[in-house]
């Protein structure tokens, strides 16, 4: 029968035991772990710091650069709506206007041999149009504004003959529905008619009228 003998060279002190580790090396090597994340922290934070410098220094730059040019479309396109603006009354202007030398014209060609017009006045006026829109869901609602052109027509005369009163209405009818005038009178009234006596004071058949027209609004 054999015996197996070992004898333990080793001190006491150089004795390693395998097992769990100990409480004072975990908290050691956490610190140190904790102290090399923070250092780490610290140089990714310090990189970003100064790359963020670098980057707004380059974006000022670039901007002092741009900035002369930015303004300077700015003004453009502040002068180019400003144009544009002008451009638009000017249109507005145009097409509302009416050719009163050549609507007087054919209003000649319509007074009958019996009428004489001793007074003629035209009068243009801006007028706004205001509409209100639908209610939004506060139950407002919204406002437009419409510049327009309005133009009022006075015409004095008198009227002869023993028809004077049938010619003076005529006339007017006349007004109201010669094509020459359509679309530029739409209310023409006969404001007064009244019998007068001539310069001589002899008892004649003259009339004296006044009749007044309107234009349609004509917007800007």
């Amino acid at each position: 029968m054999s015996t197996t003998v070992r004898v333990n060279l080793l001190k006491p002190a150089e004795c390693r035991h395998q097992g769990v580790v100990s409480k004072e090396f975990a908290i050691k090597v956490s610190v140190w772990g904790g102290g090399a994340l923070l250092s780490l922290l610290l140089v990714i934070g310090l990189f970003n710091s100064q790359a963020a410098k670098r980057q707004l220094a380059a974006s000022k730059s670039a901007w002092a650069e741009m900035e002369p040019r930015y303004e300077r479309v700015l003004l453009m396109q502040s002068e180019l709506s400003a144009r544009r603006t002008i451009q638009k009354h000017l249109k507005g202007w145009s097409e509302s206007r009416v050719n009163w030398n050549e609507k007087l014209t054919m209003l000649g060609s319509l007074v009958p041999l019996d009428v004489q017009l001793t007074k003629l006045v035209v009068r243009g006026e801006f007028v706004e149009e205001i509409h209100e829109g639908l209610p939004d869901k506060d139950g407002v609602r919204k406002k437009t504004v419409d510049y327009c052109r309005q133009f009022a027509v006075r015409m004095d005369g008198k009227a002869g003959g023993d028809r004077a009163d049938e010619v003076v209405v005529q006339f007017v009818n006349m007004l109201r529905s010669a094509p020459s005038f359509e679309g530029t009178l739409e209310s023409v009234k006969l404001q007064g008619l009244q019998r007068t006596t001539t310069h001589d004071g002899e008892d004649a058949t003259v009339r004296v009228f006044g009749i007044e027209g309107l234009s349609p609004m004509r917007k800007l």
